[in-house]
């Protein structure tokens, strides 16, 4: 079935270019190689590494899209991919647009696009003078008078954006921006995978490594309409070795990784902890280099304390968000050596907890399209 699907692909790739979207898929049609690369950011190697995984174990694994430019700058040699340590969005075409961040960088003495890359940069227009809500209100007006109209899907997007950077920009927690520069000061990293968020023993993954971890200085940016430029920092981690000074190694930027949204055994039933645990962390060494738990396993904590996994739970609408709930499309690969762009429908998905949910794909393996 394997050489089914790689033909397929090889037959898409010489046939005349067309655009590969996201907007392109309906779910259960099996994906070819640049359906794969173009829109997951999935090259046909990690495809065939993958399907050979769930073969081998009998499992599916369904993951989220990525920038197909990290392919090119892993397989370079110029960036590793973003670990669960480091929760910052990468670069969008949208973030150099609208919110100021610069198009290339240089990373590896190489100027690269910026796009997909983890670029650090103050939210536009916030100041000390120009707090959140000041500035907030003058990027609106800013993206009005690049086109965007006002009260349109677009405009409330970007505002979603901007807020999100801002996010980034005021979390004292680990993983943002306040932390990170901590982190850089200190010259480290430890790369935990956040198990904790998946309520796994702790006893049964393998140790955190710690690694050398810097804050490159970056391209400076003008602010449009403003009399002031900002610095963008682009974060590095060392690889190769775990020397802090990173004798030894590269220091590398940080791209998109490969976001799972869940893996279980072929029948779609829940794996056992130390089952996750272990091909979790065998498919961390693969070209696949999954650096967190999925999705589909992760607890949220409301405001008063609650723990909660139901993605339907009001309270816990980032995971219903991250699963891509009602959504076309995620990946899922299957046992039978096919990917397919499947819909999650939460209407007859269950979630109790990491052990006990069910998950109802439309066009997934336990319901391929005819």
């Amino acid at each position: 079935m394997l050489e089914a699907v790689t033909d397929a692909g090889k037959a898409a790739d010489a046939a005349p270019k067309v655009m590969f979207t996201m907007k392109t898929l309906v779910p259960g049609i099996p994906l070819v190689t640049q359906e794969m690369l173009k829109i997951y950011g999935i090259s046909q190697e990690m495809f065939e590494e993958l399907a050979a995984f769930c073969e081998k174990y009998d499992v599916l694994v369904t993951l989220r899209s990525r920038a197909a430019d990290a392919v090119q700058l892993i397989n370079e040699g110029l960036s590793v991919v973003k670990p669960a340590a480091i929760k910052l969005k990468t670069v969008s075409l949208s973030d150099i647009e609208f919110l100021g961040y610069p198009s290339d960088v240089v990373v590896g003495g190489k100027s690269v696009s910026s796009v997909g890359q983890v670029v650090v940069r103050d939210p536009i227009f916030l100041t000390p003078e120009c707090l959140a809500a000041c500035a907030l209100e003058k990027f609106q007006s800013y993206i009005v008078s690049k086109g965007v109209e006002a009260g349109t899907p677009e405009y409330y997007e970007l505002q979603a954006r901007w807020a999100q950077r801002y996010g980034e920009w005021i979390n004292p927690h680990e993983g943002y921006v306040q932390f990170l520069t901590k982190a850089a000061g200190e010259d480290k990293l430890t790369l935990d995978k956040h198990w904790q968020e998946n309520m796994i023993d702790p006893d049964l993954p393998k140790a955190p490594e710690t690694v050398g971890f810097r804050m490159n200085e970056g391209p400076t940016v003008a602010t449009p309409g403003e009399d002031y430029a900002v610095t963008t920092y682009v974060p590095q981690l060392c690889d190769g070795t775990l020397s802090i000074a990173c004798d030894g190694g590269v220091w590398k930027s940080v791209t998109g990784d490969v976001d799972l949204v869940f893996i279980t055994a072929a029948d779609g039933s829940p794996l056992s902890d130390k089952a996750y645990v272990h091909l979790l962390e065998e498919l961390g060494e693969t070209s696949i280099d999954i650096q967190h738990p999925a999705t589909a396993t992760w607890y949220g904590m409301l405001n008063d304390g609650t723990i909660v996994f139901d993605a339907n739970h009001p309270g816990f609408s980032d995971k219903a968000k991250y699963i891509q709930a009602n959504q076309c499309c995620v990946m899922q690969v299957a046992p039978d050596g096919q990917a397919r762009a499947v819909m999650l429908d939460l209407n007859g998905s269950t979630f109790v907890d990491k052990n006990n949910y069910h998950l109802n794909y439309v066009g997934g393996y336990l319901n391929a399209a005819p």
